[in-house]
C-alpha cells in the first residue's frame, strides 16, 4: 500500500540566550533536537547568565503555509 500523506515540514529549534552581556547574548538555530536540547541545558546553568539574572529559552519552530517559520511549541525556558 502507498502512503499518500504529506511529509512533515522540517522543524528547527531556536535557542535564545539573554543576559545583557555582549559575549553571552545570542540566538542559535539547530536542525537537530538533541543538539539544541543539550546546548539549552549547558547555557541554562552558565554562571554568566545566572549572575546577570538572564534567561535561556528553547522553542520548536515549523513553517506556516507561507513558508515563514513560527513557534510551534515551547520546549524550555529558564529565567534567573
Amino acid at each position: 500500500m502507498f502512503d499518500f500523506h504529506e511529509p512533515e515540514p522540517p522543524k528547527v529549534y531556536w535557542l535564545d540566550i539573554r543576559a545583557g552581556l555582549s559575549d553571552v547574548d545570542r540566538h542559535e538555530i539547530y536542525a537537530n533536537f538533541e543538539t539544541a536540547r543539550h546546548n539549552f541545558e549547558v547555557w541554562k546553568y552558565d554562571s554568566r547568565v545566572m549572575n546577570a539574572h538572564g534567561y535561556v529559552s528553547l522553542v520548536e519552530m515549523t513553517p506556516d503555509e507561507n513558508g515563514k517559520y513560527v513557534v510551534a511549541r515551547e520546549l524550555g525556558d529558564k529565567q534567573w
